[in-house]
């Protein structure tokens, strides 16, 4: 791209972007690591699956040109992978997941039942401290100390111990319950990734569509920042109708003009809507 203005406005849309994929990462406990790796995934099976020539997938050293990554990562990615076009991801073990592991598993931190013990704050191992210097690295126990009380990762026994509460670290902060947060459902999330992905599908197809005379594919909203917010519930109520009506509409049309005989010519076809409230972007109100 010959335009550095242009480049720098698309990169912040993708910032804005990203963001909200993050809220929903951190919301489940994936942290930066995991994420880099999802993207070096992500990145070296698209530039493989859809940037090869006459239908063969992409070389290498091409995939290398187009990501920036380098051979011996792309490589690495493969091996992980299984194939040059599998859906399978890894992700690595980060320091937090490390901590909760050497708890639940190192037998110095295993009761006669295999159950980790409640463990002093400070003193000889089996201790948080000890934890902390056996699996923490570098990073200090007052801080992993205080995540994990705000996560209720772990709570305080009356004794003054500390008890392993969570198999997995999530920073969902919850200082007023000692309820260890869950993983959301993951079809819950599959769910709204489907939809989010069906819709960045539209917008690419609009955006870079082989012939540009073909009609764009219907995408479109209507949002104003200035309701008064008495109006929510009357709001809500409008969506509810209207929007079920529309969709029934049209999933009456979808069944009504779906194939019997799947051998035939067919295609999957849709709409969706969804609600929007609060802000957008700081550059884009509309």
């Amino acid at each position: 791209m010959n335009n550095p203005t242009v480049r720098n406005q698309i990169l912040k849309t993708f910032h804005y972007l990203i963001k909200g994929i993050v809220r929903l990462a951190l919301r489940n406990g994936i942290n930066f690591k995991e994420f880099s790796n999802l993207c070096k995934t992500a990145y070296v099976q698209v530039a493989t699956d859809e940037y090869g020539f006459e239908g063969r997938p992409t070389n290498t050293s091409r995939v290398a040109l187009m990501t920036g990554l380098n051979r011996r990562e792309i490589k690495s990615i493969y091996e992980q992978t299984g194939s040059q076009t599998s859906n399978t991801l890894s992700s690595p073990p980060d320091r937090m997941g490390k901590i909760l592991s050497g708890w639940y598993t190192d037998s110095a931190y295993l009761d006669k039942q295999q159950q980790p013990l409640d463990l002093a704050i400070k003193g000889e191992k089996p201790s948080f401290e000890s934890l902390i210097k056996d699996y923490g690295g570098d990073i200090a126990s007052v801080t992993v100390l205080r995540e994990f009380r705000h996560s209720a990762t772990i709570i305080d026994t009356e004794e003054g111990k500390l008890k392993a509460n969570a198999r997995y670290y999530i920073p969902n902060y919850r200082p007023e319950t000692d309820k260890a947060p869950d993983l959301l459902n993951p079809d819950a999330i599959a769910h709204g990734s489907s939809m989010l992905v069906d819709h960045i599908n539209t917008i690419f197809y609009n955006l870079y569509r082989e012939n540009m005379t073909e009609r764009e594919r219907f995408e479109i909203r209507a949002t104003n920042t200035a309701i008064d917010k008495s109006k929510t519930d009357e709001f809500y109520a409008l969506i509810d109708k209207r929007g079920l009506e529309f969709l029934t509409e049209i999933d009456q049309w979808l069944d009504s003009n779906a194939v019997d005989d799947l051998s035939k010519p067919h295609e999957r076809f849709g709409v969706g809507l969804y609600f929007i409230q609060g802000e957008n972007t700081p550059t884009h109100k509309k």
